[in-house]
């Protein structure tokens, strides 16, 4: 299944939960946000969140400074 991630296309590798697919791309987990198609996912619903051909995720890194 194809995907976007930060406008990249991705092949999912058959994995569609969005749990699987942070955790594939080795993602930090307690640092970033997610959003499927534009709407925030909290972090609670990544393991049942399940994503379809084409869905558009939006990655955002939290990033300190000063």
């Amino acid at each position: 299944m194809k995907i976007f991630i930060n406008r990249k296309e991705t092949d999912t590798a058959g994995m569609n939960v969005l749990a699987d697919i942070l955790s594939h791309h080795n993602l930090k987990i307690n640092e970033i946000a997610v959003a499927v198609n534009n709407k925030v996912v909290p972090r609670p619903r990544w393991t049942d969140t399940l994503l379809n051909e084409g869905d558009k995720l939006t990655i955002i890194t939290a990033v300190c400074g000063g």
